[in-house]
């Protein structure tokens, strides 16, 4: 094609049928070649029109989704990094909190149990101190009975012996007597 171009060129411009001549010469039908350009140029133009334009339009609405299918992964792939950095952070904030919260359990129970042993040991106190007062009371008690029993016996032993019945003042006379030797041993 560029030899026929080339061969036009060097052709004078205004002899026409020089360059006929010359075109018949090569094999080359002016009327034919023409229409078969022309035809071509129609195909060419109805193809890009209708078949290259749009088949180009769809490629390239391809290749814009491959484009943002790609950035999109992209994006989630360091967003699921992100998550995952904020995952075990949180984690192990959660771990933390957990010993944390173990620890506040036992020494809450340890308090509780301390509590508890001072307060039971406290109630044993006086539960002791009860049961010493009760001893305390029912020991008077029973000294005093012993006391008055051994004053009867201490009385009537006396009147049996002496023969006679003592007065208030003989009475009282030995009730102070006998508690004195008693309270000595």
């Amino acid at each position: 094609m560029l030899e026929i171009s080339c061969f036009l060129a060097e052709s004078n411009p205004g002899d026409s049928s020089s360059t006929a001549s010359q075109l018949a010469t090569m094999g080359v039908d002016l009327p034919k070649f023409l229409s078969q350009v022309f035809l071509f140029s129609v195909v060419l133009f109805t193809l890009k029109r209708l078949a290259f334009g749009p088949v180009q339009k769809v490629l390239a609405e391809r290749q814009k989704l491959i484009e943002e299918t790609i950035e999109n992964s992209e994006k989630i792939s360091a967003e699921l990094a992100a998550t995952e950095v904020s995952r075990k952070e949180i984690l192990k904030k959660a771990e933390g909190k957990a010993v944390e919260i173990i620890q506040q359990a036992r020494t809450a129970a340890e308090n509780i149990a301390n509590q508890r042993l001072a307060e039971a040991t406290k109630e044993a106190q006086q539960i002791v101190a009860k049961s010493r007062a009760a001893m305390q009371i029912e020991q008077t008690r029973l000294e005093s009975e012993l006391r008055a029993q051994f004053t009867r016996l201490v009385v009537a032993a006396t009147q049996k012996v002496t023969g006679k019945i003592l007065t208030p003042e003989d009475h009282q006379r030995l009730n102070n007597e006998t508690l004195t030797q008693v309270s000595r041993n």
